[in-house]
């Protein structure tokens, strides 16, 4: 599908409003099409985003794949395999390093490493033992610091 080919969503009537707070009748959905597969494994895809190349990255959490796709070609690399358990988000930091975020067992061990594009210079940023987190996702900040989420617990907790 080329990019002129895409569906856009197109606001007029009640719709077309600064709020646009509408019953569901006049929503406007768009059906996905399938776009690229990965495996024909039945593989638990995460983490997708793309560097300053416009080249996505994903990962598959249970077996640690660390993919890197062309958007145009749709080609696909496998760089490198996390060396972690249970990888659950890539992230590309501005100075291009991966910063994969990983579950580990999901009780004690768990945190996030920092890697080149293809897996060298491995660089542990919260360690297993330095951490009581399950740590399932992050987002940088504008000064280069970053937040992360907690897998274990409730909303409450």
């Amino acid at each position: 599908m080329s990019q002129q080919d895409l569906p856009t969503l197109f606001y007029s009537g009640k719709s077309n409003s600064a709020v646009p707070i509408i019953s569901e009748s006049e929503l406007q959905t768009i059906t996905a099409e399938p776009w690229l597969e990965i495996s024909k494994k039945g593989l638990q895809l995460e983490g997708l985003n793309f560097d300053r190349h416009g080249q996505l990255y994903l990962l598959d959490v249970f077996e640690g794949n660390i993919f890197k796709v062309n958007p145009e070609t749709k080609e696909i690399k496998r760089p490198f395999v996390s060396h972690k358990a249970n990888p659950a988000a890539i992230k590309i930091h501005k100075d291009g390093r991966l910063f994969i975020c990983y579950l580990g067992d999901f009780k004690s061990t768990g945190g996030i490493f920092a890697a080149t594009e293809n897996g060298d210079n491995l660089q542990d940023i919260i360690e297993d033992l330095s951490t009581t987190y399950c740590i399932d996702d992050m987002v940088f900040d504008s000064k280069g610091g970053f937040y992360f989420t907690d897998f274990r617990g409730y909303s409450t907790n």
